[in-house]
């Protein structure tokens, strides 16, 4: 199936002209033909964040050298990030119908372009749809004979959706709404207990500011619709940014997938999308959402590195 329409990437940046480097080199090699750029200000009283995101916009100057319609979203203050990627993807959606999604620490090759370019358009108008990952968690494991599967958990990093489905993101989270809209529907997906406890413990610190993360509500705005998620069945994204300057993702030491790219093959094998391999879904939940003890330790850790630093 050819790609019928150029997609547009969106690509949401800040103050690590490493990391935006790396992105830009990586698309070089197919050049989109669109791209949005959207870049969140620096922190007052912060001039390494305005050197930054100044060396930012110069390699967009430098590097994007290729045939590219460009557009520029730029704050004069800082949003935070769990306030501007929202904000980003909304205005990717006032001019567009349908794109990609990328931090400026995920990189892709045309594999998932193409691949997330078919998806796009094969599913254009199922509503039961609201997702692409780039991001398979399961790392080689789980293998099936079909080159994506439907999931219950939409993964962002490096990811597409269309204004039909993003304008049922939901800023504000409501427990009562998960208990009578989403928790049956879980279950009807075969999650497990340990599962349903996590995430209603996650929706009520949701609801209570007690964490803050943008992709979750993302999650929650999907499953309150009923709704799912398509994955690779191969890895498409690389992730570049951990590190104590990343906002959620300090370390990588129990992530094997975050560094791989695999290919995938050219013409996709569609699968059934009739139903949930649970069994997949319930991997993916360990790996990227359990909690662990080397988790636990990892964010201990990482509190004690900030209070050293103050």
């Amino acid at each position: 199936m050819a790609i019928k329409k150029i997609q547009p990437i969106l690509i949401i940046y800040f103050n690590r002209p490493q990391h935006l480097k790396s992105l830009l080199l990586s698309l070089k090699s197919f050049s989109p033909g669109v791209i949005y750029f959207a870049c969140d200000g620096p922190r007052v009283g912060n001039q390494s964040d305005s050197n930054n995101i100044k060396k930012c916009n110069d390699l967009i100057d430098d590097i994007v050298d290729w045939n590219c319609n460009k557009y520029f979203l730029k704050s004069a203050v800082n949003i935070g990030c769990d306030d501007w990627v929202p904000e980003s993807i909304s205005w990717l959606f006032k001019h567009e119908t349908s794109g990609i999604i990328l931090e400026d620490d995920c990189l892709i090759d045309n594999n998932f372009y193409e691949f997330s370019g078919e998806m796009l358009e094969k599913h254009a108008n199922n509503k039961k749809i609201m997702n692409i990952s780039a991001l398979n968690p399961l790392a080689g494991d789980h293998q099936c004979n079909a080159d994506y599967f439907l999931s219950c958990y939409p993964l962002t990093w490096a990811w597409a959706t269309w204004r039909r489905a993003w304008q049922n993101y939901q800023y504000e989270v409501s427990y009562g709404k998960y208990i009578q809209h989403i928790a049956n529907w879980l279950r009807s997906n075969n999650f497990n207990k340990e599962e349903l406890k996590y995430w209603s413990s996650f929706i009520r610190k949701l609801e209570g500011n007690e964490v803050h993360f943008w992709d979750a509500k993302w999650i929650y705005s999907i499953w309150l619709m009923n709704s799912y998620s398509i994955t690779p069945n191969s890895n498409l994204v690389k992730n570049i940014g951990f590190g104590t300057d990343a906002t959620h993702t300090k370390f990588s030491y129990d992530i094997p997938y975050a560094k791989k790219i695999k290919d995938m093959n050219f013409p996709l094998i569609h699968p059934s999308l009739r139903i949930i391999d649970s069994d997949k879904d319930r991997k993916i939940f360990e790996v990227r959402f359990k909690s662990t003890l080397k988790k636990k330790l990892l964010h201990v850790f990482t509190i004690f590195l900030k209070s050293f630093k103050c």
